[in-house]
C-alpha cells in the first residue's frame, strides 16, 4: 500500500475490516503510531502508521473513564480467556476506501472470536435476525 496523509481520527477510526474474502471482520478500534527517532524535530521523518487495534478491551481503552471501566470489566467477565487486542500490522491492509480491507481471512485475527461471540449470544437471537445477510 503506498504511503499517503490521513487523518487518522476522520479515516480509520471506527472503520469496518473486511477480510480476503469480502465479509466483516469488525471495526478498527485504535491505531498504533510509530515515532521516528527526534520528532517532533522538523528535520524528522514525520510518524507513520505501524499498525491497527482491533477488539473489545481496545475499544474500552478508548471510552476510558468509569464507561470504559465497566466495558472492560463486562468483557473480561464473558470471556475470561480472550486473546490480547488484534494487532493488524500495515503490510495486512490491501486498501482503504469507505472499509479497511485486509489481506487476510477473519478466522486468523484473535479479536473475531469477540463478534462471533456476540453475534451468536445476542445479535442470532433477535427475531428476525438470521434472515440478515452477513
Amino acid at each position: 500500500m503506498e504511503a499517503r496523509s490521513y487523518d487518522l481520527a476522520l479515516e480509520l477510526l471506527d472503520y469496518q475490516l473486511v477480510d480476503a474474502d469480502g465479509r466483516l471482520a469488525g471495526n478498527v478500534d485504535d491505531i498504533e503510531i510509530e515515532l521516528p527517532e527526534g520528532w517532533p524535530d522538523a528535520a524528522a521523518e514525520p510518524p507513520t502508521v505501524s499498525g491497527l487495534l482491533c477488539g473489545p478491551g481496545v475499544l474500552a481503552e478508548r471510552f476510558g473513564g468509569r464507561v470504559g471501566r465497566g466495558w472492560a470489566e463486562l468483557h473480561r467477565r464473558l470471556h475470561p480467556d480472550d486473546q490480547p487486542p488484534t494487532f493488524l500490522p500495515m503490510a495486512d491492509v490491501r486498501s482503504i476506501d469507505s472499509a479497511v480491507h485486509l489481506g487476510i481471512e477473519r478466522d486468523r485475527l484473535a479479536s473475531y472470536s469477540s463478534e462471533r461471540w456476540f453475534r451468536v449470544q445476542i445479535i442470532d437471537k433477535i427475531p428476525g435476525a438470521k434472515h440478515a445477510p452477513e
